[in-house]
């Protein structure tokens, strides 16, 4: 005969599973907060022009060369579908690497950033500072494009891309040595 009170022991035991779990994923959310792709990001600039040997030993993404995308002026670099966490919040690498890269002409790279850790415009600014160019998407774009603060550098412009819906939360980060400013 089972006991009144076990029913109300097995409940209180999956609560605290719950709660410790949740803990636990909250612990594993704030390691993957913005200081970790913060600090990455002078790392990734500072080594121009961009590699693919560099940007994978930074990012902890492995990329391998996309023969369809890449062209007789670029050599595009992609991130194997689900290549798994790579520094801090960053889930998926794009490189478009010149094919003759020369000051000026550097590269492009595009971060896919985790929507766990949910980096907001406001951590951003706090340590990017407020003289921002907001970039909000074309009118012509799909529903779920992303609205770009951009900082001009002497290198180039930093990009910080956030949902337009939900909490708002950073999508993407690109650093385009492209077209640097003076």
């Amino acid at each position: 005969m089972q006991k009144p009170w076990t029913g109300w022991l097995v409940v209180l035991a999956g609560t605290l599973s719950l709660a410790v779990s949740g803990f636990a994923g909250k612990e594993r959310a704030a390691m993957m907060g913005p200081d970790a792709l913060f600090d990455l990001l002078p790392k990734l600039w500072g080594m121009r022009p961009f590699s693919q040997d560099q940007v994978t030993r930074l990012t902890g993404v492995a990329l391998k060369k996309d023969a369809s995308a890449s062209n007789p002026f670029f050599h595009v670099f992609r991130s194997a579908h689900g290549a798994g966490p790579g520094t801090g919040s960053v889930t998926g690498v794009e490189l478009r690497a010149p094919v003759d890269p020369t000051p000026g002409k550097e590269g492009l790279i595009v971060l896919q950033v985790s929507s766990t850790s949910c980096i907001r415009q406001k951590d951003v600014i706090s340590r990017f500072g407020a003289k921002v160019e907001p970039m909000p998407p074309s009118a012509h774009g799909p529903p779920d494009a992303l609205t770009y603060l951009a900082y001009h550098q002497e290198w180039g412009d930093l990009r910080f891309g956030f949902a337009q819906k939900g909490k708002q939360c950073l999508g993407a980060v690109v650093l385009d040595a492209l077209v640097p400013r003076k």
